[in-house]
């Protein structure tokens, strides 16, 4: 039988934060990550919309990870208030989506 305790100690040394990120962080599908979502977040709202979507589906669904740890020693994942964010981020969007295709059906207010 192989002897585990050096790999548990490996995994449990906070101070080896490069391995454990390489360990934990990096299998994470991209969807989960904050770095992604924040930039699908900002690039959704300032030109394609749609992409907004990704990033609270994911964050609705399940959470998002950091690529730090938290007290502990957990990956840091996204607070209710990035939650809330995201949702609201979603409804303007939304919001913006529905006006522009009011405003294609409708046309321009004649004079």
């Amino acid at each position: 039988m192989a002897d585990w305790a050096p790999v548990e100690q490996c995994l449990n040394d906070t101070e080896n934060t490069d391995l454990r990120l390489a360990l934990f962080y990096a299998p994470l599908p991209w969807y989960r990550k904050s770095t992604v979502c924040s930039i699908l977040l900002i690039v959704g709202i300032l030109v394609f919309r749609p992409l907004v979507f990704i990033p609270v589906i994911s964050c609705l669904t399940s959470p998002i990870y950091y690529r730090e740890f938290d007290e502990n020693g957990e990956l840091a994942t996204w607070s209710w208030g990035n939650r809330v964010a995201a949702i609201i981020f979603l409804v303007l969007a939304i919001a913006f989506m529905v006006f522009l295709i009011f405003f294609v059906l409708t046309g321009p207010a004649q004079g």
